[in-house]
């Protein structure tokens, strides 16, 4: 998605991150309520879309969602297809998770996403 899309989607949903080709986070802040860039340890930094210094052109990136691990409770009440955080590449239904690898493989409190 282009980053005025992004932009767009973040007012939308504060909880949503994005990250570009090179795996940068950008985020609204908890704190300051304001888009940020967040590097590898945490740290915040504004998230400038461009300015007059040639190094900085955020207007032409390419972004794409970060999926968000939630627990095995919130993952099944989405109503969406669900997987199991790190585990499996397909998005499965609840009760295909229900019926097979849950019960079985213990994994009801590890983390989940949602497609």
């Amino acid at each position: 998605m282009k980053t005025w899309e992004m932009v767009k989607a973040l007012s939308e949903n504060q909880n949503a991150k994005f990250k570009n080709g090179m795996s940068n986070i950008v985020k609204i802040s908890d704190i300051t309520k304001t888009v940020v860039w967040v590097d590898e340890d945490g740290d915040e930094s504004p998230f400038i879309i461009y300015s007059n210094e040639p190094a900085v052109d955020n207007l032409h990136i390419e972004w794409e969602s970060v999926r968000q691990e939630v627990d095995f409770m919130t993952a099944i009440n989405s109503g969406k297809n669900i997987k199991p955080s790190g585990l499996y590449n397909d998005f499965m239904g609840v009760s295909y998770w229900l019926n097979t690898y849950v019960l079985f493989l213990g994994v009801i409190n590890g983390k989940w996403l949602i497609e």
